[in-house]
């Protein structure tokens, strides 16, 4: 079960990047650092 709902996070945090780019918040072929995303999105490093 574990393995799933890190699986579903993963889906999740994917998702939100997406949106992002896709609404023009974040510009196709810029750099994405991580821990930016981690801090934008409120998610771990895992």
């Amino acid at each position: 079960m574990g393995k799933r709902k890190s699986l579903m996070k993963s889906l999740e945090a994917y998702e939100m990047v997406r949106d992002k780019i896709l609404i023009g918040e974040k510009l196709p072929g810029t750099r994405l650092v991580l821990s930016d995303l981690e801090a934008e999105l409120a998610i771990g490093p895992t």
